[in-house]
């Protein structure tokens, strides 16, 4: 299958809102829903930020997939630079099991390499074996520690 993988910025983000609409509402934009005006002012400027790095596949002229990464550098140990973290990795149902998500990770970790983190970390659910297998393809170890993972909501 033939994709290419982009960097999101201000330039591609409306393509890459139509894939993020998809994930949220389990269909494509009607042709009204597409018409309709778009502003990204506040979008935009959380964009610019360095430490910010989405990248998505493209089919054709179709962003099809994503992952969603942040580097937290550690501050004050220049030994210790700090990690990139995975946020999302999202594939249309009909992508998946393509080679799409694993590219998409490794252009994630190709980033965190010219960021000079000292590796990548992820949560995923223990239930998720699809997602286990490809970060176990990916070289991702289970820790096996009883860490949880909590969010707050407001």
């Amino acid at each position: 299958m033939d994709f290419t993988i982009e960097k999101i910025d201000k330039n591609n983000y409306g393509l890459f809102e139509d894939l993020t609409f998809i994930r949220k509402n389990g269909r494509e934009k009607t042709i009204e829903e597409l018409a309709l005006p778009r502003e990204y002012g506040e979008t935009f400027k959380t964009l610019a930020n360095e430490n910010l790095h989405i990248f998505a596949a493209k089919i054709r002229d179709k962003f099809v997939a994503y992952v969603s990464a942040v580097y937290i550098p550690k501050v004050g140990s220049p030994k210790f630079p700090g990690h990139f973290f995975i946020d999302e990795l999202w594939t249309r149902p009909e992508y998946r099991r393509s080679g799409i998500a694993y590219s998409l990770m490794m252009r994630a970790e190709q980033a965190s390499k010219e960021a000079g983190t000292k590796g990548m970390r992820l949560y995923t659910g223990g239930d998720n074996t699809a997602a286990l297998a490809l970060y176990g393809k990916c070289g991702y170890k289970n820790l096996g520690n009883d860490a949880v993972f909590m969010e707050k909501e407001w």
